[in-house]
């Protein structure tokens, strides 16, 4: 079998994980890039950095043995997996700065990924993509593009109101018939229900989506829907599974390596598949999703549909970024059922019953065993239920471990943490929080986004103190902002100026101390 793509890492990135996952599962050439990075995620590559990755990926489809040097011959995609820049200094890449009267000009960078595999006319001659991050995250981006399917299909038009030919180029009324029709389950938030209040309303127990197309403006920490309201990035939703995103944005993807932004956040949640850009683009830049829906109808992968192809004046090089496997497909739920029975849901792996069996069994001897030992017992049943992916039980374990006393509890609280978020109440996760010696990120964004629909006017002060404790930083004037007139309906003015002062006290950079300064100005 010829393969469609190649993949290159470095031995000493944590991404080589994905990288020999992406090679092994679709029979890709794997190629080691060892030379300087020239930076991290968030950095600009510089010409001369770009003209030495750019020669090395070029040097590696050559000496594939492969045809390689134009779109529909052999080799048609590559992924680095590695942490560089995922921009690049504008005067890099070969056929850039053509222009497109649709699209003004500016210094700004562009996009590695859709600079990389370029000819020197600035023809493409395979569709790059990146895969960035620690082992479990690079992994699991692969791992998703491989082995899950995609059925739920959600959309949502933060443009909705905006008038003009141009915004309803990118809405959904020809997608849901589409995708409804290919046996996908479509919802959609447009006209007046594509605002803010609605997405926040998604927030408390997460995002249950397998795809999102999300339609919003907005710079790297913040985006912006309808009636021009503005969210940060914190409230960007915690996932329930791995999400393949489509966002029309214009920064999303500019500091990506960062948790506070709003690209950021989207990886650090789960997002395998991600079609953004990493500066301002501006709206043509973007497939309007009706397109991008018709070209994954016929298996165009996912982040190739996102792209503009060989003809369109915007095909030359830019800012969408595309990050995650460029060979995923998405085929309609339709077409899978049609196929024969080894397409089917199979039985569950091997270890599943064993994990399952394990969990009832320590459970089992909870019961009877010496008190000591109950809290590890209760902990090892917890965790393995989260493993079988059963939230419901997982919540049940929690209530039993409440029962058996506070040592119980609290040892189960970490890993039952999730589950009750998706599955349990407000209430339940309200008394397990206390009970987690250190919150991870995500634990911490479940709490704040059960609340989300109702920070505005909380004045329960409990609350509000749990609230307070569990800040998001570096960026801490966002969750200050969101919390602040709770803060001063339960505590006073006064006590949330001196709140706020400490806060800026502990700040770690100028321009956090000054939007937290900017809190306590009159108004």
């Amino acid at each position: 079998m010829v393969p469609s793509g190649s993949v290159g890492t470095a031995a000493g990135d944590p991404a080589w994980t994905a990288a020999l996952a992406l090679a092994a599962g679709r029979g890709q050439p794997l190629g080691w890039f060892d030379g300087p990075p020239g930076g991290g995620p968030d950095d600009v590559l510089s010409a001369e950095a770009f003209a030495s990755l750019d020669s090395t990926v070029r040097g590696a489809f050559a000496g594939s043995g492969l045809k390689w040097d134009a779109l529909g011959d052999d080799l048609d995609a590559f992924t680095l997996c590695r942490a560089v820049p995922l921009r690049v200094d504008p005067s890099a890449p070969p056929g850039a700065g053509k222009g497109d009267p649709r699209i003004p000009r500016d210094p700004g960078p562009l996009s590695l990924t859709d600079s990389l595999c370029r000819n020197p006319d600035g023809s493409r001659y395979a569709f790059a993509a990146q895969v960035f991050g620690d082992r479990g995250r690079a992994t699991s981006m692969a791992m998703c593009s491989l082995f899950l399917r995609r059925t739920e299909a959600w959309m949502f038009d933060g443009y909705a109101e905006r008038a003009g030919p141009g915004f309803r180029e990118y809405g959904f009324d020809a997608v849901v018939p589409a995708l409804s029709g290919a046996g996908f389950s479509p919802r959609a938030w447009s006209g007046a229900d594509g605002t803010m209040a609605s997405w926040r309303s998604l927030l408390p127990k997460g995002l249950a989506s397998d795809v999102l197309f999300l339609n919003s403006s907005g710079n790297c920490d913040y985006f912006e829907m309808e009636p021009k309201s503005l969210a940060p990035s914190t409230d960007i939703p915690v996932l329930r599974k791995p999400l393949a995103l489509m966002m029309i944005h214009s920064f999303s993807l500019q500091q990506a390596g960062q948790p506070w932004t709003v690209g950021g956040r989207w990886l650090d949640h789960g997002v395998y598949s991600y079609v953004g850009s990493v500066h301002e683009p501006f709206l043509p830049a973007f497939i309007p999703p009706a397109g991008v829906v018709q070209r994954l109808s016929v298996l165009t992968p996912f982040l190739v549909a996102g792209r503009h192809w060989p003809g369109d004046p915007l095909a030359q090089p830019w800012r969408v970024a595309t990050l995650g496997d460029p060979l995923m497909t998405m085929p309609a739920p339709k077409t899978l059922e049609a196929l024969p029975g080894r397409m089917a849901p199979g039985p569950q792996p091997p270890g599943f019953d064993n994990v399952r069996a394990g969990a009832r069994l320590a459970l089992a001897n909870s019961k009877t065993a010496d008190p000591a030992a109950v809290p590890g017992l209760l902990a090892q049943a917890t965790r393995g239920m989260l493993l079988c992916g059963d939230d419901v039980l997982v919540t049940q374990l929690w209530r039993y471990a409440r029962s058996r006393g506070a040592a119980s509890a609290a040892a189960a609280a970490a890993p039952a943490l999730g589950a009750i978020f998706r599955a349990g109440t407000r209430a339940e996760f309200m008394d397990a929080w206390p009970l987690v010696k250190d919150p991870t990120g995500e634990q911490r964004d479940m709490l704040w986004q059960l609340w989300a629909t109702d920070l505005p006017a909380l004045t329960d002060a409990a609350t509000v103190a749990v609230l307070k404790s569990a800040l998001r930083g570096p960026r801490l004037d966002m969750d200050a902002k969101a919390l602040l007139p709770a803060m001063r309906a339960t505590e006073g003015r006064s006590a949330a100026d001196l709140w706020v002062n400490d806060l800026i006290g502990r700040a770690a950079d100028a321009d956090t101390k000054r939007r937290l300064a900017e809190l306590q100005a009159p108004g």
